[in-house]
């Protein structure tokens, strides 16, 4: 028996069983990837481990659950020994979501911008029991540097002796520092972009694929998208983003037919589901982010007369997000003719779009809510604030419509608000015990978030003290209950004045307000009605606009009735 399979030869961590071995090797590559950023793919980090000795080779060889997961940018050699190691596993397709910052990643990550001439061929390994030597694995460079951080210490495995690796020698050629002959602007914008080549190689894969998640340049995706059509039994998940292209890419894969366990599925850039196609009736989950570079109009075969129908086969949707999704041509109704749509199962909306496309298509939709976040911009430059004003303010109030019957039996605890020149966020959180101890870190999921965005001459903003008012009254009335107010960002706005519009609003009485420095305002409410208690976040050393004038930093605070 080799060295390798008999425990009692091995030495240091190599004593351990190997299936612990595997465990060990699992999380540091496969858990580095999903839980640290997926900056490195699985199995460059297995490449190099499988070099450090014998052992830990044969471990991760003969174990094919490290190998499910490929990420598209590995050389296509690297993509068919993956494939072949994962053995029949189900696989995940699984795309880098940055660069790596570092160094030894970035150069194991810049395998894919090489040409097939300048990487060799990834021969399977011949494993020879007898020989001391390890074998040499082409087709990646190994960086030879003890100091690296992608090679780990030779004590961390104890002695190596006859166990240690004869590395290949380095090919790099350190002087071309940019040898894929891309500059530093096009690296950026094709950074994760799995080629045609390689996006063949991993299709051809369909039958035994639970989960894709791929980007695709636009002139490579019409060609691929026959090999979309193939049986997938197993998938659950697809996410599919094409880059580049002036016009978007329009699919309906699988021959028009769901996989029986496809549930849910996001489409990114310049890519659209047909209208017509029968995946919208399964799904639990779908997300829509558009280019709008790329999508106008939305469909040539559709519209929003189309897309509400399209919505509304899907009885079992429970997470709608949308990025500028909502087709433009929903402008043209008028606001009592929008198609309703019925989604009795939805309970958490995003919704990104102009404000006039949102205040439209919210009252569309008959669900029942218990999460809500919407962000509207303004896509027309308004003569008079009142247009502004009039938009968000109906904006807010369909809104609340939405939320009322979620917050009315289990009403929020707290409400962030923050204000930029270009933006106003309102984040509400729902605590079932009581209000939680002030502290810096809310560690709780939000209930409801409604952020508006415009754009304003000169750099103003419309976010005044009125709308901030009213956007806190978006919680109902329901019983006596302490509401936490955070204001970050709020230079310029009148903070009394924000006070003085919460005390004509239902529910809400503010009878004091208590100045202290800078950094926080209490207000206060009789027991028979709300009380509302705020938090003013200021940015830098210090706002004079909050400083009590009436104190020298003595601490003593200034009431106001």
């Amino acid at each position: 028996m080799s060295t390798a399979m008999n425990p009692l030869q091995r030495r240091g961590i190599n004593k351990l069983p190997l299936e612990l071995l595997v465990n060990i090797f699992d999380l540091a590559s496969t858990y580095r990837f999903l839980d640290e950023g997926r900056t490195v793919p699985p199995s460059y980090t297995l490449f190099e481990l499988s070099h450090v000795c014998r052992t830990w080779r044969t471990a991760i060889r003969g174990a094919p659950q490290l190998w499910t997961i490929v990420c598209g940018i590995e050389p296509p050699a690297m993509i068919r020994e993956i494939i072949t190691l994962s053995q029949k596993m189900p696989l995940a397709i699984l795309s880098v979501e940055e660069e790596s910052d570092d160094e030894g990643d970035k150069e194991n990550s810049e395998e894919e911008h090489r040409d097939e001439d300048d990487t060799e061929e990834w021969h399977g390994i011949e494993y020879n029991e007898d020989d001391d030597q390890d074998e040499e694995w082409h087709g990646i460079e190994w960086d030879d540097d003890e100091d690296s951080t992608n090679r780990l210490p030779e004590d961390i495995h104890g002695d190596s002796d006859d166990e240690s690796d004869n590395e290949g020698d380095d090919e790099s050629d350190d002087g071309d520092e940019n040898e894929s002959g891309h500059d530093s602007d096009e690296d950026d914008i094709a950074f994760g972009v799995t080629t045609k080549d390689t996006a063949e190689i991993l299709l051809a894969q369909l039958h035994r694929i639970s989960d894709i998640d791929i980007l695709l340049d636009s002139n490579d995706t019409p060609g691929l998208l026959p090999l979309f059509d193939a049986d997938a039994p197993l998938l659950e998940f697809l996410r599919l983003c094409v880059v580049g292209g002036d016009a978007p890419v329009v699919i309906n894969p699988f021959r028009g037919t769901a996989p029986p366990r496809l549930t849910k599925l996001v489409l990114m850039g310049g890519c659209e589901l047909s209208l017509s196609s029968s995946l919208w009736a399964n799904l639990t989950q779908l997300y829509l982010h558009s280019d709008t570079s790329q999508r106008e109009p939305y469909q040539t075969d559709g519209g929003f007369a189309l897309f509400s129908r399209a919505l509304a086969q899907m009885s079992s949707l429970r997470d709608l997000d949308m990025t500028f999704a909502i087709p433009p041509d929903i402008c043209d109704f008028d606001p009592f003719a929008v198609p309703a749509i019925d989604l009795p199962s939805l309970t958490s909306l995003t919704l990104r779009d102009m404000t006039s496309r949102c205040i439209l298509f919210l009252p569309a939709l008959h669900c029942h809510l218990t999460e809500l976040d919407v962000a509207a911009g303004e896509d027309d430059d308004h003569a008079e604030y009142a247009e502004y004003e009039n938009n968000y303010h109906y904006l807010l109030q369909v809104c609340r419509e939405h939320m009322a019957a979620a917050l009315t039996q289990d009403p929020l605890s707290l409400v962030k608000l923050k204000r930029t020149p270009y933006g106003f966020l309102m984040k509400g959180t729902r605590w079932r015990e009581g209000v939680p101890a002030r502290t810096s870190e809310y560690e709780h999921d939000d209930l409801v978030r409604i952020e508006l965005v415009h754009g304003m001459p000169a750099g103003t903003s419309m976010v005044t003290e009125e709308l901030i008012t009213r956007a806190i009254n978006i919680v109902p009335p329901r019983e006596t209950h302490t509401l936490l107010v955070e204001l970050e960002d709020i230079d310029g706005l009148d903070l009394p004045l924000v006070a003085w519009y919460l005390d004509g609003l239902p529910g809400i009485r503010v009878d004091t307000i208590t100045m202290s420095g800078y950094e926080e305002e209490w207000w206060h409410a009789p027991e028979d009605e709300h009380s509302v208690v705020s938090d003013f976040a200021a940015q830098g050393d210090g706002d004079p606009r909050l400083s009590n004038p009436n104190t020298e930093g003595d601490g003593s605070q200034d009431e106001t009735k």
